[in-house]
């Protein structure tokens, strides 16, 4: 089943929501991206009303990288029409204008990869604000909300669906960047709050541990645990 309206903007968003999605506060008359719905829950309804605020309205079921792997492919020839698409999950708590915001900054650096900085429920320390930062360049950025030009995207969409869970996927993707020192971002100016902890039951989700996805991961392409602050902007 799919849904579409007319296209709007340069910047895309694209997530795979649930029935609780957070995504429908995020989209108002002042936005400067479009966005992009896939529902994986099952009520019609709820459905309804994510469409009326997205320019394509999907309902699909599987893992986000699957879900998103599948989308993108199909349509391709859409996405290539923006210059930046932003991959959330839909339980991060922000406005219209954090996220106007984070296109214009990735415009105005050139970035090929980045995030938000996070609040809430955060996995790793350098994803924390940095007060008096504007940005960081690293050589790092979470699956859990990826920011990537669109050549940056036709660059790494080949992976998106390399194991099942996407564990070490963020680790291998500025690898496949060639880890550019002034490309890859943490935006400090805007933080999202991240409101639920990550979900803990892989034997239900997931045919192979986790854990087990990301070691043959590292190993194949000789990966590190490697999360590195090169320079800061700051405000």
């Amino acid at each position: 089943m799919e849904k579409f309206i007319l296209k709007m903007h340069k910047n895309l968003v694209i997530i795979p929501a649930g029935d609780n999605s957070l995504h429908k506060e995020w989209k108002s008359y002042d936005s400067n991206f479009d966005v992009v719905t896939i529902y994986y829950g099952d009520d019609i309804s709820q459905f309804e009303k994510f469409c009326e605020t997205s320019i394509k309205c999907i309902k699909s079921k599987g893992q986000k990288w699957f879900l998103l792997s599948d989308f993108l492919l199909k349509n391709l020839n859409f996405v290539e029409t923006y210059d930046y698409i932003w991959f959330p999950d839909d339980d991060l708590l922000t406005t219209t204008n954090e996220i106007n915001e984070l296109f214009d900054i990735n415009k105005t650096y050139n970035l090929w990869l980045s995030q938000p900085s996070l609040t809430g429920y955060v996995s790793y320390e350098i994803e924390k604000k940095v007060e008096g930062s504007l940005l960081r360049f690293t050589n790092f950025v979470e699956i859990i909300c990826p920011i990537m030009s669109v050549e940056t995207l036709k660059k790494l969409l080949f992976y998106f669906t390399i194991n099942e869970s996407g564990w070490g996927t963020d680790y291998l993707w500025p690898k496949l960047l060639n880890y550019p020192k002034d490309k890859i971002a943490i935006i400090d100016k805007v933080t999202v709050n991240h409101t639920k902890p990550i979900a803990g039951n892989y034997k239900n989700r997931f045919k192979k541990e986790p854990m087990q996805e990301l070691r043959e991961l590292f190993s194949s392409y000789g990966l590190t645990f490697s999360q590195i602050v090169y320079t800061k902007i700051d405000l």
